[in-house]
């Protein structure tokens, strides 16, 4: 039973569940460069480029999303939350998965770390790492005011992502 609770748990955290309720893990650092005083994302392009750097730096590693979360507010005073849950000033989205859900991880079906980040004027922009057998190739995504500021609008995009950056 242990077993299929962490299960669950690494699920919502990756954000594999369509119902997320918002899990999310928060530190209690200072402000880090792209924060404001407050402890809120007041550059979001700047907290990108951080994810991008430690989901590569990491490789596989970075697979795994509570090590991922832990190093994210490790940093960043900012909630991780799954990927059917808006980011905001307060914290990120991310989504952790094989491009083809349904199918193991290969060179032909990538594995994506898509993710969403939004600051306090109202910008969301996204990102996509993706790779196999680590995700290692990056792709800046700039989301729409019409688009829902998740991962999980980025995670569907990959496939097209992905063709369009090769």
């Amino acid at each position: 039973m242990k077993s299929c609770v962490t299960l669950m748990v690494l699920l919502v955290l990756a954000g594999a569940c369509g119902d997320d309720d918002g899990v999310s893990s928060t530190s209690t650092e200072s402000p880090t460069a792209g924060l404001d005083a407050a402890g809120q994302v007041a550059e979001a392009t700047v907290v990108r480029q951080f994810l991008f750097d430690t989901v590569t730096l990491w490789g596989e590693a970075a697979l795994d999303p509570e090590a991922l979360a832990e190093r994210i507010i490790s940093v960043y005073p900012i909630s991780v939350r799954g990927s059917a849950v808006a980011a905001d000033p307060d914290g990120i989205s991310i989504a952790i998965n094989s491009v083809d859900s349904k199918d193991v991880a290969s060179s032909d079906n990538p594995w994506v770390v898509a993710f969403t980040v939004a600051d306090t004027s109202g910008a969301c922009v996204g990102g996509l790492v993706y790779g196999f057998p680590a995700p290692d190739t990056t792709v800046e995504v700039d989301l729409g005011a019409d688009q829902a500021c998740r991962a999980g609008v980025v995670y569907d995009m990959a496939a097209d992502l992905i063709e369009g950056n090769n």
